[in-house]
């Protein structure tokens, strides 16, 4: 493993530092799910309530953020949800159809909804951020975040790797919560998580081959349990932006992150964002012990799914290649990421570069973004808008990329240390604040 941080000036008088990381073998990266942490809830509270809540408090209603709790039980109701399977979901439905807010104060429509409130907030699994609009939001926030700096500290390089539901126009149905990481991954030829939304990307094959590719959730079948779904055949596979909702009749089987979350007999089902719905007319056992696997692409030793491509055998990339949901398009079906396509030769943020050099190596590249408080011209970096991040994947020796997640999030670890810097920064006095993920990509010589 060789690095290397390389400066670059910008036109308007910023830099753009990046380290570039040249490794040997596309085997030895592994997704890996980091420590969880309790303060992850408490970063992603504070991260809405500074960058978006105070900023836009005359825009912003009253966001109900609540993790699940085993000790809590949640009384279950059938509104048209199916068997729920996860506790979060059934949390999530039941503060829905419990809770409110009308003329400024909080008002729960049942005894046990207010003791539930209550015992979370005790336990600081529940906060309240206040704008100043009369409706209140609801924010689940999974159990499966950490910190990339306090997770791998044995690997030889850690980095954040795939989009994941965080916006609140993801959250589109009760089976989505913050933390839901999304997109195709391979593993020693294994599919962990399947394709998602018809996204490029990365592969390597197993004679080495390297490519970018489009790759779709109809590509691959799914196992549940003793059963096989394959699209066209016995079912139909349903994910955003194509439908928000199924229609009426069959059985519906909700997946989140691998998982079998809900199956709803009858249909009209929400579709999630971090998710997709297999419908079928098969006769679908209960399965929430079920195990869930993927087939399909036995011919792909890596591969992983996240943003655009930023160079494709040798060709800068010169626009959106890859489908993603426009916030200005209100009548759209939302699905993540939904802040990601900004003008694409001028909106600068932090970047992740994940591809091979000419000769089939892996390479990543970080793109050290500015501080969204107290940026200093010249001593940070300004981030990249998608454009110049194809011109530096080029001038890095980068020969096929794709984008991993950025903004954030964006950092890469080698023997545990940081070479540049992260852009989230606390208000007050401009030091670093890591942002909590649900998943990372390792590398272990």
């Amino acid at each position: 493993m060789v690095q290397r941080v390389e400066t670059f000036p910008c036109e308007d008088g910023e830099i753009q530092r990046v380290q570039v990381v040249q490794l040997d073998s596309f085997s030895k990266f592994h997704f890996q799910r980091p420590q969880y942490s309790p303060r992850s809830f408490e970063q992603i509270c504070r991260l809405y309530e500074e960058y978006f809540v105070k900023k836009y408090a005359a825009f912003m209603g009253k966001i109900l953020f609540f993790q699940a709790d085993e000790e809590i039980e949640v009384p279950m109701q059938n509104t048209g949800c199916g068997d729920l399977y996860d506790p979060l979901n059934a949390l999530t439905l039941f503060f829905r159809e419990n809770i409110s807010y009308q003329k400024g104060e909080m008002v729960f429509h049942c005894e046990k909804a207010k003791e539930i409130y209550e015992r979370l907030l005790t336990k600081k699994k529940l906060y309240l951020a206040e704008g100043k609009r009369n409706k209140i939001y609801l924010l689940p926030v999974g159990n499966g975040m950490g910190f990339l700096s306090q997770s791998f500290p044995d690997s030889d390089m850690a980095v954040n790797s795939s989009f994941f539901v965080m916006n609140l126009n993801e959250f589109g149905s009760i089976y989505d919560y913050a933390g839901i990481p999304i997109g195709l991954m391979i593993e020693g030829g294994k599919i962990l998580s399947p394709p998602q939304f018809g996204r490029q990307a990365f592969l390597v094959r197993k004679d080495g081959t390297v490519s970018i590719e489009t790759v779709r959730l109809g590509q691959v079948s799914v196992g549940i349990g003793e059963l096989l779904f394959e699209d066209g055949r016995n079912c139909e596979f349903i994910e955003r932006p194509a439908q928000k909702k199924t229609g009426r009749g069959k059985t519906d089987i909700v997946l989140v992150d691998s998982k079998v979350v809900a199956v709803h007999r009858g249909g009209g089902t929400q579709i999630p964002c971090g998710g997709f719905v297999i419908r079928t007319d098969l006769d679908v056992p209960d399965l929430k012990q079920a195990s869930v696997s993927y087939h399909g692409m036995e011919d792909v030793e890596f591969g992983i799914q996240v943003g655009n491509s930023a160079i494709v055998d040798g060709v800068k990339t010169d626009r959106f290649l890859s489908p993603f949901y426009k916030v200005q398009n209100l009548f759209s079906a939302p699905y993540p990421p939904s802040m990601y396509p900004q003008n694409y030769k001028k909106a600068r943020a932090p970047r992740i570069l994940f591809g091979a050099d000419i000769s089939g190596k892996p390479m990543v590249a970080w793109i050290e973004g500015a501080g969204k408080f107290g940026h200093v011209k010249q001593e940070e970096g300004a981030g990249a808008s998608l454009s110049e991040s194809a011109e530096i994947a080029e001038k890095i020796g980068m020969h096929n990329a794709v984008h991993l997640d950025g903004g954030g999030s964006a950092q890469i670890l080698v023997r545990g240390k940081k070479e540049l810097k992260v852009s989230d920064r606390d208000p007050t006095d401009y030091s670093e604040n890591e942002r909590a993920i649900p998943l990372a990509l390792v590398f272990k010589g």
